[in-house]
């Protein structure tokens, strides 16, 4: 369950960073 929500905590840092910079240039 650890390694889970250690995954999902990484995804959703993934997607916040794409939608501060990438999304938002895009």
């Amino acid at each position: 369950l650890r390694r889970y929500a250690f995954k999902t905590l990484t995804l959703v840092a993934s997607l916040r960073l794409c939608h501060s910079t990438y999304c938002s240039s895009a």
